[in-house]
């Protein structure tokens, strides 16, 4: 349970962290907000799918599901952003294509993806074990 508990604690710092950093990369904090909240619910979903198929024996298959969750989370982060861009401001001239949003996105999923597996292995280390 209090393992559990450090891991949703984990994600809301992440949150923060998230939107901190980027506060400037967004118009308003409404929508700062919103792209911070896709971002860490497509990076709870890779985290879980990655967590789910731990335990297979094929090492090529691990780093497949790892592989394509975060790539496919990127891609589903970026398309979502995009859309909430399109409802509450239009289009932006400033905004980055989409290919740049996409490999932008896969790389901040794989951070954050990263940085919850690294509070997971401490969490296991000290005793709490993955409610997985």
């Amino acid at each position: 349970m209090w393992g559990n508990l450090f891991r949703v604690i984990g994600w809301g710092l992440l949150w923060i962290l998230l939107f901190w950093v980027s506060r400037a990369n967004h118009p308003t904090a409404m929508l700062n907000a919103s792209a911070t909240t896709l971002m860490i619910v497509a990076s709870v979903a890779a985290f879980a799918v990655i967590a789910r198929n731990s335990n297979s024996n094929s090492a090529a298959f691990k780093f497949g599901a790892v592989a394509l969750s975060i790539v496919c989370a990127g891609v589903l982060v970026a398309l979502a952003i995009g859309a909430v861009y399109d409802v509450e401001i239009g289009p932006d001239p400033r905004r980055f294509s989409l290919a740049a949003n996409i490999v932008m996105d896969t790389v901040v999923v794989a951070i954050l993806v990263a940085l919850m597996g690294a509070l997971n292995w401490g969490l296991r280390c000290l005793g709490f074990e993955s409610q997985s």
